[in-house]
C-alpha cells in the first residue's frame, strides 16, 4: 500500500467539505430517475425469462443463450442500482471491508457474463446465416459456453476482490473512510478490463453482423429476379436488428467503461481519494446507461422477435391480462343454426335478422347460409317468425311453417 495512507492526520481538518449524506430532494431525484428503468428491465427479463422457460419450441441453444444473458442482466438490475444509489448518497463508504472486495467484483463479473454471451450470440447468428453447412452450437456445447462465460466473469473481476481493502483515515474533524486499490497491480488490470468489456466485443459484433449482412445482400440480389418482397422484408428486419444491437452496445457500454479507466487516474493523482466536481454527474449518467442497456435486452431480444410474441400470446399470463378484454357471449348454437343474442359492453341485446317464408322458399339472411324449400306450393302471404323458444321448436317440423 501507499505510505501516504499510514500518515497520521488527527491534527489537520479535513481538506473538503463535509456533507455526510445528501438531501433527502435529491436521493429522491436520484433514486426516481433509476426506479423506472430498475422495474422496467426486471419485469422485462422475468417474462423474457417465462416464456422460454414455459415454452418447449423455444428451448434451443440460441434462446439458451439469450435466457443466460438474462439472468445476467436481471441479476444487474436486482444489486447494482441500490449498491450505486448507497454509494452516491453517502459521503463515506458505509459497506466496511466484504463490501469494498465485493461490490466491484459482482458489477464487473456480471458485464463480463452479459458480453461473452452477446458475442456468443453474434457467433450462433453468423453460424447460422452466413455459414449454414458448418457446424453449429448445439444443447452440450451451448451448456458448456455458458459455464465458461460465469466461470471467466468470476475469474477477470476476482483481482477487484484480491487487491481492494477498507481504509479509514482519522481527521481531526471528520474520520473518512474508503476502498483504495493496489497502484502496482491495478493499472495493468484496469488496461485489461477494458479491452474486455469494450474493443474484443465490439470487433466480434462489428465483424460478425457485418457478415451476415453481406452474407443476406448476396442471397437477396441473387433472388432478385423472382421479385421476391419476403427476402427485403426479411433483411430489413435483420438490418434494424443488427443496428439496434451494435448501436446500444457502444451507446451505453462504452461512456461506462471509459469513464471506469479516466476515474481510476483521477483517484491515482490525487491526494484525496474522492472525484470532485462535474465528474460525478458523467459517473451517474454512465451508470444509468449500464441499467438501461440491462433493461433492453427483453426489447431487443423478445419483442423484435416474432417467435417470443407468439409464444407469449400463449402463456398463461397474457391470458390473464387480456381476459378482461373478451365480452362476447354467444348463447346456443345448434349445428350450423345460431339462435339467441349477442351482448355487447353496454349489455344490448343484437337479435339476428328473422327469415321470412314465401311460397317457394325461406329467404334467409348470408349468415345463415342455407335454404328452406317448402313442400307445398300454395300461395299464402309472408310469414315472419321471431328467433324465441317457441319458433325453435317449430323449427325441428317442416309442416308447422306452412
Amino acid at each position: 500500500m501507499n505510505d501516504f495512507y499510514d500518515v497520521d492526520f488527527s491534527c489537520y481538518d479535513f481538506p473538503s467539505q463535509i456533507w455526510d449524506m445528501l438531501s433527502w430532494k435529491e436521493i429522491l431525484i436520484r433514486t426516481f430517475i433509476l426506479l423506472p428503468i430498475g422495474v422496467f428491465g426486471i419485469v422485462g427479463n422475468c417474462l423474457l425469462l417465462h416464456v422460454i422457460y414455459g415454452n418447449r419450441t423455444l428451448q434451443t441453444p440460441t434462446n439458451y443463450l439469450i435466457f443466460n444473458m438474462a439472468i445476467s442482466d436481471l441479476l444487474v438490475l436486482l444489486c447494482c442500482p441500490g449498491l450505486f444509489l448507497f454509494h452516491e448518497i453517502f459521503q463515506n463508504y458505509k459497506l466496511g471491508e466484504i463490501g469494498c472486495k465485493a461490490d466491484g467484483m459482482i458489477e464487473v463479473s456480471l458485464l463480463i457474463t452479459s458480453v461473452i454471451t452477446i458475442c456468443l450470440i453474434s457467433y450462433d447468428r453468423l453460424t447460422a446465416i452466413a455459414f449454414p453447412m458448418k457446424a453449429r452450437l448445439n444443447f452440450k456445447t451451448t451448456k458448456i459456453m455458458i459455464a465458461i462465460s460465469w466461470i471467466s466473469g468470476l475469474v477477470l473481476s476476482s483481482p477487484l476482490a484480491i487487491f481492494r481493502s477498507y481504509q479509514e483515515r482519522h481527521w481531526k474533524n471528520f474520520v473518512e473512510s474508503f476502498c483504495t486499490e493496489n497502484l502496482k497491480v491495478l493499472p495493468l488490470y484496469w488496461h485489461v478490463l477494458v479491452i474486455a468489456l469494450v474493443w474484443v466485443p465490439m470487433a466480434v459484433l462489428v465483424f460478425c453482423y457485418s457478415m451476415i449482412f453481406w452474407k443476406l445482400d448476396r442471397y437477396e440480389k441473387s433472388r432478385k429476379k423472382r421479385d421476391n418482397p419476403i427476402q427485403i422484408i426479411n433483411k430489413r428486419k435483420c438490418t434494424i436488428t443488427l443496428f439496434i444491437v451494435v448501436l446500444s452496445f457502444i451507446l451505453l457500454r462504452l461512456p461506462f467503461t471509459a469513464l471506469v479507466f479516466i476515474r481510476y487516474n483521477m483517484l491515482q493523482n490525487s491526494e484525496m481519494n474522492q472525484v470532485q466536481g462535474s465528474f460525478h454527474v458523467l459517473w451517474y449518467i454512465s451508470h444509468f446507461l449500464i441499467f438501461l442497456d440491462s433493461s433492453l435486452t427483453p426489447i431487443i431480444y423478445g419483442v423484435m422477435n416474432e417467435n417470443f410474441r407468439r409464444a407469449f400470446r400463449q402463456t398463461k399470463l397474457h391470458k390473464l391480462f387480456c381476459s378482461c378484454c373478451t365480452t362476447k357471449d354467444f348463447s346456443t348454437t345448434v349445428g350450423i343454426f345460431t339462435f339467441g343474442s349477442i351482448k355487447t359492453r353496454n349489455n344490448y341485446q343484437l337479435e339476428p335478422r328473422n327469415p321470412i317464408v314465401t311460397n317457394r322458399k325461406l329467404l334467409t339472411p348470408n349468415w345463415m347460409n342455407f335454404e328452406w324449400h317448402s313442400k307445398h306450393s300454395s300461395n299464402k302471404s309472408q310469414k315472419v317468425f321471431s328467433r324465441d323458444e317457441k319458433s325453435q321448436e317449430k323449427f325441428k317440423s317442416t309442416e308447422s311453417f306452412i
